[in-house]
């Protein structure tokens, strides 16, 4: 039995007075202890509000509010009741919505405990859950109908296994609710709905951890409900934003076990409904890219830190580039266009950072105001922020700007214990309130409020009775589409909108996008060699996007590994075509030719050149032509060497080449030796062949000789 000090004020009041007294208690002033989450840490009900209507009160109109009651303890509570409490007066400012909420404080008023407008639930036992439903009419809610906005909440008071009832709840759960005049001018909001989540890929080109990204795109997942709720809440003020990495992860779960990336009977879910799945969700969030304002993040969402920190040695710009270009293709394979955002995790980025994203043709980037020094809602969501890193004294006017959404987190969070898409609507439906009131309307296509939902944001399984659409029922909020409220732009004032020169979020590792700089150059090598379209140079393009993502930032072990394990993967590709040589080549004289050996091992033709150098001033050699290569073929590739007639040994580095220059793969080393051999070889030839033609040139006059002394004595003879 769970025995809690707070319960134990009425200690020595026996179970049988315990109910007839519960009537005076419930006058007394709410109380209670901080919440977390659905129930405060030691509350033994955990209380989650799912539904209140209307969204904003009504003079006239009854407050309806229902929800379930959990029983989290190890013990049976019996005679549960569950009550409305609400603050006669309201909150006319955010500092003090923001300390309610940041303390977790209750309403703070009296609970009403006229008849029926509590709910009695009766007993619950351990782990069980019950619904419950409120409710009050307007005028027995006691509140003083000053504009502003109210804390408004629910507590349970229930009886232990002992038969002791406290005054203090067993749990509780709240809100806010505002209540604004009539004939306010509106102020416009505008919505983001955001589709990212980690997305991973092995060397292989597999996603990683399919089951889970199954999980979150099944109808009942994090992903999928999102889905279902944008297509049944959207309209005017809704903007899209869509990570095309989630598109291509989606598809390559539709095509199942060949894909690499569905799972075969993991959990019971067999690759036919898993393909089924998939097709679904990319189809229904296609559709809904379509058929709304659409803003895109780069492939993967990379973590631009880092790549700004690299972008001196190349590699930053080199993932950038092949970031942008897998962004383009993949929008290209599903039709789509959109606008170019920069999301940075947790809305934080330094003006260096920023400035490099404009560099490279960012046009928005979406912020946490605690990046912009002293920006306001009054502001408006879209201002220009300096991005350059300033000095002390520069001009904060002359700074080069980039026009900044701001995503203000704060909206997220409405009460304590309401489902997320209940306290979104309150919280965002709260500080229009204040804004309108306070007279803050601005220009029709302009926002005050961008309810932007997190990347990870859920909207439970309760968000139908949410009911977020609603907030654009209410008659001081004008709906404005994000892309409008970027062109309707208000320029801040320079010295309220200057971005830190240096931010120190947790970035992924520098050697991670030089290793991704590297798939991406040797994938261009690879795709120039096979004489490849685009779609192979697209599809490490995306490995490399997703090697930098920003979401191994909370793994940044892993993600080195896994940058490390898709770079060896693409060395290992372009190392089955090799080069290879004798260790040591002697040339026949101080020229001459000599062989080297290509191989390719993969399953396509190639086409090579082949590069030599040597650090020898005493050898050159001439071109060799590119080579064509069958696939699986070894073919020999001659080399013709030229030395300076000098004897030489040369060390030499043969290395393969891509018919754009670009040289690739192992080298092969080895030294070349020339030589005077041949040289004498040739002289004593000659020599040999003048004294051959001598002496034959001798044995032709002493014949003549002999001749000539002959004839007199032939002319002597007698006649016969």
């Amino acid at each position: 039995m769970v025995a809690m000090s707070r319960r134990r004020t009425a200690a020595t009041v026996v179970a049988a007075l315990a109910v007839a007294l519960s009537a005076l208690m419930l006058s007394e002033p709410a109380a209670g202890g901080g919440a977390r989450g659905a129930a405060a840490d030691d509350d033994p009900l955990a209380v989650t509000l799912t539904s209140m209507v209307p969204a904003h009160l009504e003079p006239g109109r009854p407050l309806r509010l229902r929800g379930t009651v959990q029983n989290v303890d190890t013990e049976v509570w019996a005679d549960a009741s569950v009550y409305l409490v609400i603050r006669p007066t309201p909150l006319t400012t955010r500092t003090e919505i923001d300390t309610l909420l940041s303390a977790g404080a209750p309403p703070g008023g009296s609970r009403l405990i006229e008849i029926d407008t509590f709910d009695n639930i009766g007993s619950l036992a351990p782990t069980q859950v019950k619904s419950f439903r409120l409710e009050v009419p307007y005028d027995t809610l006691g509140i003083s109908q000053a504009a502003g906005v109210y804390p408004v909440g629910v507590q349970v008071l229930a009886t232990d296994e002992s038969g002791l009832r406290s005054t203090t709840a067993a749990g509780e759960a709240s809100t806010l609710i505002p209540l604004v005049p009539d004939k306010t001018d509106p102020v416009g909001v505008a919505t983001v709905w955001p589709f990212v989540t980690a997305l991973r890929r092995g060397p292989d080109g597999g996603t990683l951890d399919p089951s889970r990204l199954l999980s979150e795109i099944s109808p009942d997942g994090r992903l999928g409900r999102l889905l279902e709720m944008a297509t049944a809440s959207t309209g005017p003020g809704s903007t899209v934003l869509v990570d095309p990495a989630l598109l291509d992860a989606a598809r390559d779960l539709s095509r199942g076990p060949d894909s690499g990336a569905t799972p075969d009977d993991d959990n019971g879910v067999s690759s036919t409904q898993a393909r089924e799945t998939a097709r679904v969700f990319l189809a229904g969030l296609v559709e809904l890219a379509e058929d709304h304002p659409l803003w895109v993040p780069a492939y993967g969402r990379p973590d631009e830190q880092a790549l700004t920190d690299t972008s001196d040695g190349r590699g930053g710009r080199t993932v950038s580039h092949a970031t942008r270009r897998a962004t383009r293709n993949s929008l290209k394979r599903y039709q789509l266009e959109g606008l170019d955002v920069y999301w940075p995790a947790g809305g934080l980025a330094s003006a260096e950072t920023l400035a490099s994203v404009k560099t490279r043709g960012g046009p928005l980037a979406m912020l946490s105001p605690k990046v912009l020094d002293g920006w306001l809602p009054t502001d408006g969501v879209v201002v220009d922020a300096a991005t350059t890193a300033l000095r002390d004294g520069d001009d904060a006017a002359d700074a080069e700007r980039l026009r900044t959404f701001v995503t203000d987190p704060t909206l997220l969070a409405g009460g304590s214990g309401s489902s997320p898409a209940l306290e979104a609507r309150q919280r965002t439906l709260s500080e229009a309130a204040l804004l309108a009131i306070g007279g803050a309307a601005q220009q029709p296509d302009s926002a005050s409020l961008a309810l932007v939902l997190g990347p990870a944001w859920d909207p439970g399984p309760a968000w139908r009775q949410g009911d977020l659409a609603s907030l654009y029922r209410a008659p001081w909020i004008r709906p404005v589409d994000a892309d409008d409220a970027v062109d309707a732009v208000r320029v801040a004032p320079p010295e309220q909108v200057l971005l830190p020169k240096r931010l120190a979020p947790r970035a992924i590792r520098v050697e991670q996008v030089r290793l991704a700089a590297g798939i991406v150059r040797k994938a261009r090598d690879y795709a120039s060699i096979i004489d490849a379209d685009t779609g192979t140079s697209a599809y490490y393009d995306e490995l490399a996007a997703l090697a930098v993502s920003s979401s191994w930032r909370t793994e940044p072990t892993a993600g080195l590994a896994n940058a490390e394990a898709q770079d060896a993967a693409a060395s290992a590709i372009l190392a089955k075509v090799a080069i290879e040589s004798n260790q040591f080549v002697t040339l026949p004289g101080t020229s001459g030719r000599f062989p080297l050996t290509v191989t390719n091992g993969l399953d396509k033709a190639v086409r090579v050149g082949v590069e030599l150098k040597t650090s020898s001033a005493n050898l050159a050699f001439d071109p060799v032509d590119p080579v064509e290569i069958p696939p699986g073929q070894v073919v020999t590739v001659t080399v013709s060497a030229d030395g300076d007639g000098n004897v030489s040994n040369s060390a030499v580095v043969a290395r393969l080449t891509t018919p754009d220059g670009e040289t690739f793969g192992t080298p092969a080393e080895f030294n070349v030796r020339t030589s005077v051999v041949g040289t004498i070889i040739w002289i004593v030839m000659g020599v040999a062949g003048a004294l051959a033609v001598v002496a034959f040139g001798r044995q032709i006059r002493n014949r003549r000789r002999q001749r000539v002394k002959a004839s007199p004595a032939t002319a002597q003879e007698p006649a016969p």
